[in-house]
């Protein structure tokens, strides 16, 4: 009889960890129930923070939140993707869509062979760029114009005329230069802008702002023109010549 008790108590324990399991199949039908009548008929491609979802099918999601990106149907020429804030859809006019992902609080829409960059609300901050670069809390990205942002949506340089290519890390971090001008985000030609100087991948300044023109480091050094002269400094921010 004991032995009978000894192989029953141990039947129940090998068995009971399906326990566990059935309760996360019904918790898994139930969420996969509620997203069926959210997004009917339609495919969740992605989800993230800050109440971010991308779907994409025959018709918007039921009751959509703040946050929810859609395309009408599965990647085409004549595509155009959705978002909903501030209580209804609006529609960014982008072709030939690839895909929505959410990255560090930008929205990153892929088309053809470039990219777009927007707010999780939907505001256009880059349309077309042939490359980007994400570092850190810093955007740069190769479109029309030459466009540096941060991961908040805030412009911090819109130029052109200058292929400005993040430096190499020093000492861990990647530098990108920028002028602190108030007319940095005008579109300007870079010419028109000063006090240029180096933002690491936190957006905070590596080396002080106050050069007549943008520049790049070379084996440690790099030219530099300050007040109409020319000198050079290390990746410190020293002057060395």
């Amino acid at each position: 009889m004991k032995q009978r008790l000894q192989s029953s108590q141990l039947t129940k324990e090998l068995l009971s960890p399906w326990k566990y399991i059935a309760a996360l199949l019904l918790l898994c039908g139930s969420l996969q129930a509620q997203s069926s009548l959210r997004f009917p008929n339609n495919v969740i491609e992605a989800t993230g923070p800050d109440g971010f979802a991308f779907c994409y099918g025959p018709q918007k999601p039921k009751h959509p939140q703040a946050g929810w990106w859609y395309i009408h149907q599965p990647y085409g020429d004549d595509d155009s993707v959705f978002v909903f804030s501030a209580g209804e859809w609006h529609v960014l006019l982008l072709g030939n869509l690839r895909g929505v992902s959410y990255i560090d609080g930008m929205i990153k829409v892929g088309s053809g062979d470039q990219y777009s960059l927007a707010t999780l609300q939907g505001e256009l901050l880059v349309k077309y760029a042939n490359h980007y670069y994400h570092l850190g809390k810093i955007w740069v990205a190769d479109a029309e114009r030459q466009v540096i942002l941060n991961n908040e949506g805030k412009i911090l340089a819109r130029y052109y005329g200058y292929d400005n290519m993040p430096e190499p890390p020093y000492r861990g971090r990647y530098m990108v230069c920028v002028p602190d001008d108030e007319r940095a985000d005008w579109g300007l030609d870079y010419h028109e802008l000063s006090n240029w100087g180096m933002i690491d991948s936190l957006g905070n300044w590596a080396i002080a702002p106050q050069f007549d023109a943008p520049f790049i480091f070379r084996d440690g050094t790099a030219d530099v023109m300050i007040n109409g002269e020319k000198r050079k400094i290390n990746e410190k921010g020293e002057f060395v010549e």
